[in-house]
């Protein structure tokens, strides 16, 4: 599938907007469920692709509304592994900080500095609730997205 958008989904914490300044998206694969402290060891080997970068990136949403970006260069995923999604900023314009749901899982899923430049962060099991947006084109029939893709979303 060809990985097209991702949101998060806001919550009352926060503000309702932000102005977020030299933010980059990098994509790729990680060949374990467990994220490691040094961000490049977590990718496979070749798969680090830039998937969005901006100078400045003002977001806003109401409460329980995804909040979207559109990525300048899909990323086609395989289908196979993990999905590594790196987000680097440099900080907001604005002082406001949009706030996101979050999850906890058993495996490290998050890994975060407040420098921009680390090259390690914190390992964390808590993760920003996350939706990936993906193109059907080209989904053969016997995939499971494909089957997914007929039904919609549950009821």
């Amino acid at each position: 599938m060809t990985i097209t958008d991702v949101s998060w989904m806001r919550t009352i914490e926060g503000d309702d907007w932000g102005t977020y300044l030299d933010v980059q998206i990098h994509m790729g694969l990680c060949g374990s469920d467990d994220l490691g402290a040094i961000f490049d060891d977590n990718y496979i080997p070749g798969s680090s692709t830039l998937v969005f970068s901006a100078d400045s990136l003002y977001l806003e949403g109401e409460t329980g509304e995804w909040v979207t970006i559109h990525l300048e260069e899909p990323f086609d995923y395989p289908g196979a592994g993990n999905l590594v999604i790196e987000i680097q900023r440099e900080g907001t314009a604005d002082n406001t900080f949009l706030m996101t749901y979050r999850w906890y899982s058993h495996e490290y899923r998050t890994v975060s500095s407040p420098d921009p430049y680390a090259v390690s962060g914190s390992r964390d099991r808590v993760s920003s609730m996350l939706r990936i947006d993906f193109s059907e084109y080209g989904l053969q029939p016997s995939t499971w997205a494909w089957v997914k893709s007929l039904f919609g979303p549950p009821i």
